[in-house]
């Protein structure tokens, strides 16, 4: 669905576009990769759900970094 929206929607001059709903397609990702890898135990479905987890981890970070710089500021 991402990969569609990204071919059809006009990115303008947005350096890192994403679209509005990608955040909770990506936790719903995350959840489906995290289930995966319990019921498994594949070394692949955990790199996957470990690499999916960092996604998240790093978006926690930039949001909280951004809130920080925008009080101190």
């Amino acid at each position: 669905m991402i990969r569609c929206a990204k071919k059809t929607i006009p990115r303008g001059k947005y350096k890192h576009y994403r679209v509005f709903w990608s955040r909770h397609l990506e936790e719903a990702k995350e959840g489906s990769l995290r289930n995966t890898a319990d019921q498994t135990g594949r070394t692949e479905d955990v790199k996957a759900w470990r690499r999916q987890s960092d996604v998240l981890r790093v978006q926690a970070w930039r949001r909280q970094s951004a809130v920080l710089r925008q009080t101190t500021s």
